[in-house]
C-alpha cells in the first residue's frame, strides 16, 4: 500500500513492530508530510485576553521560526538532556492526554523550527499514549535537515509579468494526491489551486493557492510540504485566493481540491 494512503499512526506502528530500513524510510517520508498538534501550557486556565496574546505569539512564531516566546507544555525531568516536548499526530491522540483545548495544529516545518529555536528541549516524544516514538533533539534536527521544504510567500516586483499554466496535469500523481490529503487535514481550507510558472528562469516553481476561512500563516505551508516532498522539484510559492497575485490562477483554472 502506498505511503500516502496510510496514516502516520499506521506507519509508526509498522516501524515499531518491524524496524527495517524500508519502514524507517517510509516513516521519515511520512513524518514530513503530515500536520501535528503541540500542547500549550497553561492554555486551558487562561482568560480570553491571555489566549489572544498567546495566539499572536504563535502566529509570529509560525512566520519567524522563533518559538522562544511561546509557552509550550514541556515535561521537565532532572537531566542535562533537556525537557521533553510531547507531540501529537491527531486530535484523537492529544485527547488521550486530556488536552484537546490546548492543542495547536502545526506543520512539519514548524516542528523543525520549534526544536531548532528551543535549546531547552532535549527530547521529542510523539503520541505518548498511542504507539509512542521518541527522538533526541539533535538527532531529529540532523536527520531531517535536508527534508525541510523550501517555501516562500508569492511576491513579484512591480511590473513583473509572470504567466502560469495549470499544474494539475504537470505534477506527479502521487504528489497531487499527497497535496489533496494534506488539504483535507485542514478544516479551514475550502479550495486549493495548483499552478506552475512558465518562466524558465524561475525553474518552473510551483504555486499553491489556498482559499481558507482562517488565514493562519502555517496552514498552507503544510500543503506545500506534503506536495514537494513527493514532487522533488521545488521551490513552492504560496498565496491565498484573494491575494492580487492569485487573481489569474483563480479565474482561469479549476481548483484541484474543494471541501
Amino acid at each position: 500500500m502506498p505511503s500516502y494512503t496510510r496514516s502516520i499512526e499506521q506507519i509508526i506502528s509498522s516501524f515499531l513492530n518491524n524496524q527495517t530500513e524500508k519502514n524507517a524510510v517510509l516513516l521519515f517520508e511520512k513524518m514530513t508530510q503530515v500536520p501535528y498538534y503541540v500542547a500549550l501550557a497553561p492554555f486551558g486556565a487562561l482568560d480570553q485576553a491571555q489566549r489572544t496574546q498567546i495566539k499572536d505569539k504563535i502566529d509570529n512564531a509560525l512566520v519567524s521560526g522563533d518559538w522562544s516566546d511561546v509557552p509550550l507544555l514541556l515535561v521537565e525531568f532532572n537531566s542535562d538532556k533537556g525537557a521533553i516536548l510531547p507531540l501529537y499526530t491527531s486530535e484523537k491522540q492529544i485527547a488521550k492526554d486530556g488536552m484537546t483545548d490546548a492543542g495547536i495544529k502545526v506543520s512539519f516545518n514548524a516542528v523543525y523550527s520549534l526544536l531548532k529555536s528551543r535549546e531547552d528541549i532535549g527530547v521529542l516524544f510523539i503520541n505518548p499514549k498511542g504507539d509512542p516514538i521518541s527522538f533526541m533533539r539533535d538527532q531529529f534536527l540532523e536527520s531531517f535537515a535536508k527534508r525541510v521544504t523550501s517555501t516562500s510567500t508569492a511576491q513579484f516586483e512591480a511590473g513583473e509579468v509572470v504567466t502560469f499554466e495549470n499544474g494539475a496535469g504537470k505534477a506527479l500523481p502521487e504528489a497531487v494526491k499527497a497535496l489533496l490529503l494534506a488539504a483535507a487535514g485542514y478544516p479551514e481550507i475550502t479550495k486549493v489551486w495548483l499552478a506552475r510558472s512558465k518562466d524558465s528562469e524561475k525553474k518552473n516553481p510551483w504555486m499553491i493557492v489556498v482559499e481558507s476561512n482562517a488565514k493562519r500563516p502555517d496552514s498552507y505551508k503544510g500543503l506545500a510540504e506534503a506536495f514537494i516532498q513527493l514532487q522533488q522539484d521545488g521551490p513552492v510559492m504560496l498565496a491565498f485566493a484573494d491575494d492580487e497575485i492569485s487573481a489569474d490562477i483563480v479565474s482561469t483554472f479549476a481548483p484541484i481540491y474543494k471541501r
